[in-house]
């Protein structure tokens, strides 16, 4: 989880990307 704040933070414009694809993961995981 710190991993994927640090690169949010790293990439800022690639955000809504990220957001995107963490909740991909959370909802395979659910």
């Amino acid at each position: 989880m710190l991993i994927s704040v640090r690169i949010i933070r790293f990439s800022n414009h690639n955000f809504e990307r990220i957001l995107e694809a963490l909740m991909l993961f959370l909802d395979v995981l659910a």
